[in-house]
This record gives structure tokens, C-alpha cells and sequence, in this order.
């Protein structure tokens, strides 16, 4: 492929795309920027994509934009009829992109190429995140990051072993980097509140979505701010799975633990057992897991939902998880079994949330990486001077992971006094 056409928003992904395009051989004839009407468009980037005029000028290359309303699958579509007459002249043999991870884009951009017949071309597909961001520094490629679009939120419990009138802190996090950026105490509406109060609007226009468990006080402060009217919020599988493994949790603990000696006998030790997926078990584990299910088939039903559930959330697309939702729903919806009857009352409860999974796909995983790191240092902590100064160890775990010798020296002298010529 000697012309493609490189879908280009002025970014560092797209940017690198392009690089590593012509590293290996192929041609670019021309750069296609997207304009979305909308700041909150699923497909396309949106902040600074005036400067993509002055990128293409210093690259030498033609540049066609292309307006498209921002609304979903509309949009998609847009794109396609604004490409269409540059394939149809043969001006252009595939499309470039610079997508990493995003099913939702990478699946539409497909559907784009199709349509066009065009094949489509995208060199950091499924590469990790980390290698990428190295490799474009070690390209020498120089950016600058204006906005944070995706933001990930938690609250965190303090332990006992403190004086303090809160029992948890908040902490929210960039998903782009995984950098936590603020930290409060409080799991509350205010507390969230308190965090957006700093935030200016332009910095609130180029929030794109919010990655949140399914704590309802952190989803009704992002929708009481008009600031965020366009921002989604995004219930993660990880937190999901959460509240599904709790509930089966407590009916193991009704069926073993609350009926007698000899079935508590029976039961003890079955805890991650239920909770994990089943293809992840070994035979032996199986085999047991069978054996106690044999004597209680409401348990073995509440486990086969989560396992459904589980596949549900992996879903392509919103119709094809709204369809495994639905099936979930239904086996969730018997009063007789109480913890799974609350599972199915909380599902109901966040179903938007759970469903904007099919648009988005944030990299959470960066969340629960910011958990342990959360629960190793105050694990190994012996009396942090304050919550900012943990703050600033979370960030740079993140940045310097610890995983050789050098890394952990790094990160213990963190805690060292320096040397003063004056004694204290």
C-alpha cells in the first residue's frame, strides 16, 4: 500500500502511526481529520485539531477534513461519505490509524474499510500501552499532553488503625497514564464535588468519560455538574464482578455456614473456589467445585449466572450485551434467593452504566493497579506525614514500577532524610 490515508487528530498515537508506517515501507498521500460537532464524539478526538493543519503543512502532506456531528454511528457514517470520493478516484489503497485498544473504534473503522473496500492498516494495535509511550519517546517524538479525557475513580478504606473522622479516601486517577491526580478524604457526593470545584471548565469539556464502581454517590455528583452533561460514566467489569462474587459469597455463607456443623464442615475453604471462573480452575478444583454443587442446586444456579454475567460483559457490541444482560436478568429475578435477588436489583440500578461498556473500553486495569499499589504502601507505612505525601508515592509508583532492585532503591529513597550540614 504506496497511498494511504491516515486518520490523523494532531495526537501522538496517530502521529507515530504514521512514523512507523513509512519505517516500514509504506506510503501516506494524504491526512483525514475528523471535526466533531459534539466534544463528547465516541469515535474521534476532539481538543486542539487546529493545529492538524499545521502538522500536515510540516510534513508536506495534503490534509482533508472531514465534519461529522459527534453522534454515534452517525458519524461513522460521515466519515465513510467524506473518504468516499478519494477511493473511488483511487487516490487512496487503505486507510492508517493509530488505535491501541479500543474495540469500538477499530471495529467501525472496519466497517469503514469494507464499505470502501479499503484495507485498514493500524501498526500499535494491541501493543502495550507502556511500550508504546516508550517507543514514541525513544523515536524522538516530543508531546505534550493537553487534556485528560478518561478519569478513573475509587475510594480506598484507611484501616482501623487511625483517629481520623473518615474511614475512606477517594482517589482519582488519569486512565491515560494511570497517574493518580487527586486525592480526598470521603466516599461521598461531596467529596467528588470537591475535587470538580477545582477543575476549570475547558478542562471539564475534554473529560470524555468516567470509570467508576458502582458506588451511586460518585455517579449523581458527575451528573449534577452541567459541566459533564456530555461526559459517560462507565461501571468497570472488575467492579461488577465484584458485587456479583459478594452475593454468591453470601449465599455460600446461608447454605454452609448458617446451617449447621456438619455442613459448615463441608463448605470451609470454598470461598475463592466459588469465586473464580471456571475456566481458570484446575481439575481437582472442578472436581470439588461439582461436589458442592451437588448438594445445594441454588448455589450451583448462582454460580452459573455469574459465569454468564462474566461472558456478558465481553460482549462487541451494546445490542449483543443488552441481549446477554437481559438473559441475566432473568435467572437474577427470583425472590427466593435474596443475595441474588439484591445482585438483580443492582444491576437494574446501574444498567446504563454497564451498557456504555460496548462504547467504551477503558484500560481499568490501571485502577486496580493503583489499588494494590494503594494497599502496599499503607501496608508498609509506619505514619505518612499527611495523605499528600502518600499521594505523591502513589505517583510515583506509577511512574517508576517496582520491579528490579534499582526500582525498589528508588522508591525507598523516597523516605530518607537528606543530609544537612546543620544538625537538627
Amino acid at each position: 500500500m504506496r497511498k494511504l490515508a491516515a486518520l490523523f487528530s494532531g495526537g501522538k498515537d496517530s502521529t507515530h502511526a504514521i512514523y512507523l508506517a513509512l519505517q516500514r515501507g509504506f506510503g501516506v498521500s494524504t491526512l483525514v481529520t475528523a471535526r466533531p460537532e459534539r466534544a463528547d464524539s465516541h469515535m474521534f478526538h476532539t481538543p486542539n485539531l487546529d493545529v492538524t493543519r499545521l502538522a500536515a503543512k510540516a510534513m508536506g502532506l495534503p490534509i482533508l477534513e472531514i465534519p461529522v456531528s459527534g453522534e454515534a454511528e452517525r458519524e461513522v457514517d460521515e466519515l465513510a461519505e467524506g473518504l468516499r470520493p478519494l477511493a473511488a478516484s483511487g487516490a487512496i489503497d487503505g486507510l492508517l490509524a493509530g488505535a491501541i485498544a479500543s474495540d469500538y473504534q477499530w471495529a467501525r473503522l472496519n466497517e469503514v474499510g469494507n464499505r470502501l473496500r479499503l484495507p485498514c492498516c493500524a501498526p500499535l494495535w494491541r501493543v502495550d500501552p507502556e511500550r508504546v509511550l516508550r517507543d514514541e519517546l525513544g523515536s524522538g517524538l516530543m508531546f505534550m499532553i493537553v487534556a485528560a479525557q478518561t478519569e478513573g475513580l475509587d475510594e480506598k478504606w484507611l484501616g482501623r488503625r487511625h483517629k481520623l473522622q473518615h474511614k475512606f479516601v477517594t482517589i482519582v486517577s488519569n486512565l491515560a497514564t494511570g497517574e493518580p491526580v487527586w486525592i480526598g478524604y470521603g466516599r461521598d457526593s461531596d467529596t467528588l464535588k470537591s475535587w470538580l470545584a477545582t477543575v476549570s471548565a475547558e478542562q471539564k469539556s475534554a473529560i470524555r468519560l468516567f470509570a467508576v464502581d458502582m458506588h451511586e454517590p460518585y455517579k449523581k455528583a458527575i451528573r449534577a455538574d452541567e459541566g459533564l452533561a456530555h461526559a459517560s460514566v462507565v461501571h468497570d467489569p472488575f467492579h461488577v464482578m465484584k458485587r456479583a462474587g459478594e452475593a454468591v459469597t453470601e449465599l455460600r455463607r446461608q447454605v454452609f455456614f448458617r446451617a449447621g456443623s456438619e455442613m459448615r464442615a463441608v463448605g470451609r475453604g470454598t470461598r475463592w473456589l466459588v469465586l473464580r471462573p471456571w475456566e481458570r480452575l484446575g481439575g481437582d478444583d472442578q472436581l470439588r467445585l461439582r461436589r458442592l454443587f451437588s448438594l445445594n442446586g441454588k448455589l450451583a444456579r448462582a454460580y452459573q449466572t455469574v459465569e454468564q454475567l462474566r461472558e456478558a460483559l465481553k460482549a462487541p457490541d451494546e445490542l449483543a450485551l443488552a441481549d446477554a444482560l437481559c438473559r441475566v436478568l432473568r435467572r437474577t429475578a427470583r425472590r427466593d434467593n435474596v443475595p441474588i435477588r439484591k445482585l438483580h436489583d443492582s444491576l437494574v440500578q446501574h444498567i446504563d452504566g454497564i451498557l456504555a461498556l460496548a462504547h467504551h473500553r477503558p484500560p481499568t486495569g490501571r485502577i486496580e493497579a493503583l489499588n494494590n499499589n494503594w494497599e502496599s504502601l499503607v501496608r508498609r507505612g509506619r505514619g505518612y506525614r499527611d495523605h499528600q505525601y502518600l499521594l505523591r508515592k502513589l505517583r510515583f509508583l506509577t511512574a517508576n514500577p517496582v520491579r528490579k532492585r534499582d526500582g525498589i532503591l528508588r522508591f525507598l529513597a523516597l523516605g530518607l532524610t537528606p543530609h544537612t550540614s546543620e544538625a537538627a
